[in-house]
C-alpha cells in the first residue's frame, strides 16, 4: 500500500474527516453512524462470548473493527453514490 493511501486511511479514524468525505457524495448521519459502530461493537463481543475468546484477543479483534470501520463506511457511501449516479444516467 502506498505510504498515501494509508495516510487516507489513517485521516478517516478523525470522524470529523470521515463526515467531510460523505458529505460531499451524500447525507451524512451521525446517529446512524454511532448505532452502526455500537451494534458492531456489541455483536463482535457477543460473538467472541459465545465462542469464548480470550480477553486479549476480543479486545484485539475489537480494535481492529474500529480501525477498518471508517473504511467500510466510506466505501458504502461511495458505492450508494454510484448508485444514484447510474440512476440518472438510466433516466
Amino acid at each position: 500500500m502506498k505510504r498515501e493511501g494509508l495516510w487516507e486511511k489513517l485521516r478517516l479514524l478523525n470522524p470529523k474527516n470521515l463526515q467531510r468525505e460523505v458529505h460531499v457524495r451524500l447525507s451524512f448521519s451521525w446517529r446512524t453512524h454511532l448505532m452502526a459502530v455500537i451494534a458492531a461493537l456489541v455483536g463482535i463481543g457477543g460473538i467472541g462470548m459465545v465462542f469464548q475468546l480470550k480477553p486479549l484477543f476480543l479486545a484485539g479483534v475489537l480494535l481492529t473493527v474500529l480501525f477498518v470501520f471508517p473504511v467500510l463506511v466510506l466505501d458504502m457511501y461511495k458505492k450508494m453514490y454510484e448508485q444514484r449516479r447510474f440512476g440518472d444516467a438510466c433516466a
